[in-house]
This record gives structure tokens, sequence and C-alpha cells, in this order.
């Protein structure tokens, strides 16, 4: 019986971690003070090895969770950082 106990709270745990941590597709786009889109600029997750680019029309794809911070950079541009708190992330770089 303790043994099924804990095998049970330990699932619930694990269960639990997982949908703290649990990351989602964020996706966005990247445009200028104009409102024209950015192709090539770099989207990356701060602090870790996740990134992405633009595509032609200056949207992007990328795994997040909630509260991580989103870098954009690109050449030319001031780099911009936002929280993420939805599914969705939009970016207006200045030059």
């Amino acid at each position: 019986m303790k043994t099924k106990l804990n095998i049970i709270l330990t699932s619930l745990f694990f269960l639990f971690g997982v949908v703290a941590f649990a990351q989602q597709t964020v996706t966005g786009i990247v445009t200028d003070e104009s409102g024209a889109p950015i192709p090539g600029v770099a989207v990356n997750v701060k602090d870790s090895s996740t990134v992405t680019t633009t595509d032609f029309d200056g949207r992007f794809k990328i795994e997040a969770s909630i509260n991580d911070i989103l870098v954009a950079s690109y050449v030319g541009y001031i780099s911009s950082e936002i929280s993420v708190n939805s599914s969705s992330v939009d970016f207006v770089l200045q030059s």
C-alpha cells in the first residue's frame, strides 16, 4: 500500500512539474518602424540555445515557456527583448 502511494505521489509531482515548465509554440512578426516586415531577423530565447530566424514576411515560430524572454536582433537595428505572456509576440525594431 505504501509503495502504491509513493508511486502515485511521484507521478503527480512529475506531472505538475512538466505542466509548470511546458513549452509552447510562440509565433510572431518582426517589423521596422514603418510597419514593413524584416526577413532574416534572429529571434532567440534569452540565455538558451533556442533560436530561429524570420521568414520573407518577417514571421517566426519558436518554442518558449511563459515568462521566457525573447530577443530579436538584426544588423543595423537596436535589439529588442519581450517577455512571453501569450502564444503571440510581435517586435518592432528601431534602426
